[in-house]
């Protein structure tokens, strides 16, 4: 285990963390591969620009720093993040939908929160899609 030595001097940045993920959401989160998911979502989507902000599968395996603390290996890992993110959705924390982007499916992952529920149901009636860019 390696140890942890302390917030470093000077100013620290804090996050923005809702105060319903305290009061609601944690007391029922059960699984800590649930918890760091949700908790890296939150930390994650806060950090992007632009009005619908989402992850890809493929966007937190690329962090290795986060997959490193899901496990020992890599495949471990993705075992692990894969178990998580499916909590999540049967849970309802996340939302997803899927989309179909240079002949492959991708599945886009939001917040359960009102701008989360609003671009979920316009991709479901086909209103919306991420620009080709966007997706990588």
């Amino acid at each position: 285990m390696m140890n942890f030595n302390g917030l470093p001097e000077g100013k620290t940045k804090f996050e923005r963390i809702p105060s319903a993920f305290f009061t609601e959401l944690m007391p029922q989160i059960d699984h800590l591969g649930e918890l760091k998911v949700t908790l890296y979502f939150l930390w994650r989507l806060d950090r992007m620009e632009g009005e619908f902000r989402y992850l890809l599968e493929d966007d937190i395996i690329a962090d290795e720093l986060f997959m490193s603390g899901l496990k020992t290996s890599r495949q471990d890992a993705k075992v692990v993040l894969s178990d998580s993110l499916s909590r999540c959705l049967e849970r309802g924390s996340l939302l997803k939908a899927d989309i179909k982007f240079r002949d492959k499916k991708q599945r886009l992952y939001f917040f359960n929160s009102p701008k989360g529920r609003e671009i979920v149901e316009a991709i479901k009636k086909g209103m919306w899609r991420p620009s080709d860019d966007a997706l990588r």
